[in-house]
């Protein structure tokens, strides 16, 4: 059982111990207190009678555990908070970007843990300030369903608008009794959705969860325990595009145990990337001040949560059966691959293995031999969106939605690249296509080749895209 103080009520444990399990939160001694107050207030809301019964509902009924994890992570937050960060974004971070994705880039921005919303409009607020909000997709996240509701609602006491310069009062925030709204313009420019960060379900061309450029993932790390860390940062680390930045809270573990990111120092403080392709390292390089971190060591990792999708046994000897096949186009796809059944499981176990870059060149052979499998094209296509080729990656899922036009997944992916790339009335036919063709099937069942994302949360999302770009 989890330690959470000698004078704790009996039962506490069992409570604090699901909500490591469920949602990585570390409790003990010091915070066992914090815990008490919310077992009682949810108690209260659910009519139980002692902590046995609560943790006997928590295991089988969601709305409560809902309630639970809303009590307990109810974070301090407002606009601004920790200027020095969003002075970074303004002066350096959108800068870099901009000379690094070009102009005509949609720039993605992720606040991971957002709360009440503060955070998530801060950015927003930024990116108009510096003209960038019509090319950018902000999207905020967290856990807890009651914190989206007040993020969605947008009105704030004065207590979320402490310290904060007039002048972004008066550009982005309009007085309604006791109460501030923001405005409707930063508002059309953010999104939010639930999401569980100890949950292995993301990065996600599926859900939008990837390929971003900034990830502002602030005073959440230091609430979970060492193994949800771990993978946690991993899980930010594939999130980044290439030459994407990460920046944590003053409080938070510093990223770099657990994922090659690169250390920068500036002189508004520390924050981490993911190293860029080649070509692009000069526009890094311009950003003054920045030092590089010392070469990544990994260190000793805890056990990795588990995967929906197992890894096959010894990944490589299967893998090296890609280098024997036949480079005959449309050639028969009979043949045994061993554990892995098909070319495109050989290809999964290449790019877990090795890395994109290994899984791209066993892709790219496989297609020699399969040349008319659209599951082919449209690992290519994800393949070369992970290694920011999104022209190539645009051209390789059209090929595989001509082979086989039903496929949501394909159909979603070809949207949000479209999207990417600045063309978001383009964007909307491929939404509407994956939104419908997972609206038709139950919304429990597996969409195919979505890596276990189910038909309901792919109609939801693209729906959600499709709000986004001004369709209802």
């Amino acid at each position: 059982m989890i330690d959470v103080g000698v004078s704790s009520p009996p039962g506490l444990s069992t409570i604090a111990a699901l909500l490591a399990q469920h949602a990585g939160i570390a409790f003990g001694p010091h915070t066992g207190d914090a815990l008490v107050r919310a077992t009682r207030r949810v108690m209260a809301q659910h009519t139980l009678a002692d902590l046995d019964q609560l943790a006997a509902r928590l295991r089988v009924d969601p709305a409560c555990f809902a309630s639970l994890l809303d009590e307990v992570t109810v974070g301090e937050t407002y606009f601004f908070r920790n200027p020095e960060q969003f002075e970074l974004v303004r002066t350096g971070l959108l800068p870099a970007l901009r000379r690094m994705r070009g102009e005509q880039h949609v720039l993605q921005i992720w606040s991971a843990g957002c709360a009440t919303g503060e955070e998530t409009y801060s950015l927003a607020m930024v990116l108009d300030g510096e003209g960038a909000l019509d090319r950018a997709r902000v999207l905020g996240t967290d856990i807890a369903q009651g914190a989206l509701t007040k993020a969605r609602a947008a009105r704030y006491r004065e207590w979320s608008l402490r310290g904060l310069d007039p002048r972004i009062e008066q550009r982005w925030l309009v007085a309604e009794g006791d109460r501030w709204r923001v405005c409707e313009r930063i508002r059309r420019g953010v999104h939010f959705s639930q999401l569980n960060l100890a949950e292995p379900c993301y990065p996600s061309p599926q859900l939008g969860i990837w390929a971003f450029d900034l990830i502002f993932c602030r005073n959440v790390l230091i609430y979970l325990d060492p193994a949800t860390i771990a993978a946690v940062e991993r899980r930010l680390f594939d999130a980044l595009a290439p030459g994407g930045f990460l920046i944590v809270g003053p409080s938070d573990p510093m990223p770099g145990k657990h994922a090659p990111f690169e250390v920068r120092i500036t002189e508004h403080g520390l924050c981490y990337s993911r190293p860029s392709v080649p070509e692009r390292d000069l526009a890094l390089a311009e950003l003054a001040g920045w030092m590089p971190a010392p070469a990544f060591e990994p260190a000793p990792q805890p056990a990795p949560i588990e995967r929906t999708t197992a890894v096959p046994p010894e990944p490589r000897e299967a893998i090296d059966e890609l280098g024997a096949i036949d480079a005959v186009p449309g050639a028969s796809s009979a043949r045994s691959y061993g554990s892995h059944g098909s070319l495109a499981e050989l290809v999964r176990a290449s790019w877990r293995e090795r890395g994109a870059g290994e899984g791209l060149h066993a892709c790219e052979r496989a297609l020699l031999r399969e040349a008319m499998n659209a599951e082919l094209h449209y690992l290519h296509a994800v393949l070369l969106l992970d290694l920011a080729r999104d022209a190539d990656a645009l051209a390789a899922v059209r090929r595989a939605l001509y082979l086989d036009s039903g496929l949501a997944i394909a159909q979603f992916t070809l949207g949000s690249i479209l999207e990417r790339s600045g063309r978001p009335h383009a964007a909307r036919r491929p939404y509407r296509n994956a939104r419908d063709a997972a609206a038709a099937r139950p919304s429990a069942e597996p969409v195919p080749l979505a890596d276990g994302v189910q038909s309901g949360a792919l109609a939801a999302a693209a729906g959600a895209a499709l709000q986004r770009l001004g369709e209802g």
